[in-house]
């Protein structure tokens, strides 16, 4: 009896390393909703400064709600480029008015930088976050989707006066992506190449976040035909990313960062899908070869014990436990219905 129980879990534990390898992203969205209403608390965190912020979209964290600089500028993506490619006339007026007052909203509330003669304008999260990072980092990742934003506001609105902040201010955006890290900008440089930290602050060692760089490209990418300096920033971060793609590559899998945190399948579906986007830019085989083999690493049916080993998550995990338990008991329901 016990030796066919132990055959049983041993099946059931493979058959959820399997299972989780392949529905984690599924199992992440029904799960984390239960998470946050257990973990989250309701208080709301001020963002740096106070600024008129009702029914803008707020993110969840252990700290709090909060204005998610990036969540919030991203929501407005698809129109946004939309707008920088064909200009305002054939959005609607709702949209437009969004557009407008969400572009206030991040005119409002940027803290102004300096380096040497250089000002520049970049939105603090009011939250502490993975890899040490305190209340006052930045991201590369919301920079640039900011900029995108307040640029494409800037060609929706008559208003003289707006047209000029908001204009002012993308470009201010993008200049933190000249600024290195330690002199409050989101800089790094690699191989004498740009990196763009999705992670940044000064005395935190920057960890190369993939998709976080790549995803400034794509806002820079967008935006070569409204700043002058953004051609030759996206060609810097391109060369860049040739030169260090293979590190983050582990064969079977992605890397998220240069830490060596594997990606989990939503961030590997992410790589892939930008490696698409970045071959269709470009036209580089290169970029085509790793969105093959990104896709490909998907079909691994054991890549979630293989990230456990690599870099132990709870929540990962906990999924691996949770299901072998479930596939244990409903195998032993089974498994005596079967003998009787």
């Amino acid at each position: 009896m016990l030796k066919h129980k132990l055959k049983i879990f041993l099946f059931a534990f493979i058959l959820s390393l399997i299972i989780v390898s392949y529905t984690e992203k599924l199992q992440m969205t029904v799960l984390m909703p239960i998470r946050d209403f257990i973990v989250v608390p309701s208080v709301k965190i001020e963002n740096i400064k106070k600024v008129q912020s009702d029914n803008i979209l707020q993110k969840t964290s252990k700290d709090g709600l909060y204005i998610n600089p990036y969540t919030t500028a991203s929501s407005f993506r698809s129109i946004s480029h939309i707008i920088l490619k064909n200009g305002c006339v054939n959005i609607d007026e709702k949209n437009k008015n969004k557009l407008i007052k969400y572009a206030k909203y991040f005119y409002e509330s940027a803290e102004k930088r300096m380096y040497e003669d250089a000002e520049f304008v970049v939105w603090p999260y009011p939250i502490k976050f993975s890899y040490g990072l305190e209340p006052g980092w930045i991201s590369g990742l919301a920079q640039g989707e900011v900029a995108v934003m307040l640029m494409a506001a800037s060609k929706c609105t008559n208003d003289e006066k707006l047209i000029l902040n908001f204009k002012d201010y993308s470009d201010k955006a993008i200049l933190s992506l000249t600024i290195l890290v330690k002199n409050g900008g989101v800089l790094v440089k690699k191989d004498g190449n740009n990196w763009y930290e999705e992670y940044a602050q000064k005395g935190v060692e920057s960890p190369l976040v993939l998709n976080g760089h790549n995803y400034v490209l794509f806002a820079l990418e967008i935006l070569k035909k409204h700043n002058e300096k953004a051609t030759v920033l996206f060609d810097s971060g391109l060369d860049a990313l040739r030169k260090s793609l293979g590190q983050y590559d582990i064969i079977t899998w992605s890397y998220y960062d240069s830490v060596g945190y594997p990606a989990n399948q939503k961030y590997q579906r992410t790589h892939a899908r930008q490696m698409k986007k970045l071959y269709k830019l470009t036209n580089d085989s290169f970029f085509y070869n790793y969105y093959n083999k990104f896709t490909n690493q998907l079909l691994f049916p054991f890549s979630s014990i293989q990230r456990f080993i690599i870099k132990p998550s709870r929540f990962l995990g906990g999924l691996i436990i949770v299901d072998t338990v479930i596939f244990y008991f409903l195998l032993l329901i089974l498994w005596r219905e079967d003998e009787n």
